[in-house]
């Protein structure tokens, strides 16, 4: 190979390897929102107080808080939504401006902050200790049965006719939930 045939490959190499690092810049870097500043664009500021009451969290809790709120109301960073402690009684939720729907966002966004997570309490039970606790669930559970039946078949006799209808195989249709950021069409 001729030195003046590896000086073309060695440009050609790389005139192609700057075409692709521009075309991966161009699609992972310059593609991506720039952080909204809520003093430049506008927003809401939420702050909310923390009851001090006799069941106020520790300051280990407390410290965790903005960045837990931070990730329930935007999980992807995508939104620049910022919270953080103002002192050790409140905490602030700087929404910027996100768009025309930006009322709906901000209830949107009061539901989660104010939604707390899901807990699920059951009762445990032995019939040894609660053997007669068992029986008057039981017994309420069997009456509430029976006058469920009670209740169908009265409105089978009122609406004769109806109960040919089957019911769908995987429950009532029902419309998922919109989230305020998808747009609504109807």
């Amino acid at each position: 190979m001729t030195p003046s045939t590896r000086r073309s490959l060695l440009g050609l190499s790389l005139l192609t390897g700057l075409a692709v690092a521009g075309i991966c810049w161009y699609l992972f870097v310059s593609r991506r929102p720039a952080p909204r500043d809520i003093d430049k664009v506008g927003g809401t500021i939420l702050v909310y107080e923390i009851d001090s009451g006799a069941d106020a969290p520790h300051s280990s809790k407390l410290e965790a808080l903005p960045s837990a709120l931070q990730k329930r109301l935007d999980p992807d960073g995508l939104h620049s939504i910022t919270a953080r402690l103002v002192d050790k009684a409140r905490v602030e939720v700087r929404i910027p401006h996100l768009g025309e729907h930006h009322d709906e966002e901000i209830e949107y966004a009061k539901i989660l902050i104010g939604g707390a997570g899901s807990l699920e309490f059951r009762v445990l039970a032995n019939k040894h200790d609660d053997d007669e606790a068992i029986l008057a669930a039981k017994r309420y559970f069997r009456n509430a049965a029976d006058s469920w039946e009670e209740f169908l078949k009265a409105v089978r006799e009122r609406y004769p006719g109806r109960s040919d209808r089957q019911p769908h195989p995987q429950g009532p249709r029902r419309r998922p939930p919109v989230s305020p950021y998808q747009v609504q069409t109807e």
